[in-house]
């Protein structure tokens, strides 16, 4: 387990060749997510299944 998570939380996470995605699933809240999607020229960040605006 990553020393930084508090112990009553679980996480998971999963790549690919475009794509990071990191779920933690926190005790008595929703979870969060964060998705992390590369392209050419371009990358695109969700928060909580919505799209980061930079």
């Amino acid at each position: 387990m990553n020393s930084m998570a508090p112990n009553d939380s679980e996480y998971q996470w999963y790549q690919s060749d475009s794509s990071v995605f990191v779920s933690v699933m926190r005790k008595g809240i929703d979870p969060a997510t964060l998705r992390v999607t590369f392209a050419e020229d371009a990358v695109a960040i969700h928060i909580n299944n919505e799209l980061v605006e930079n």
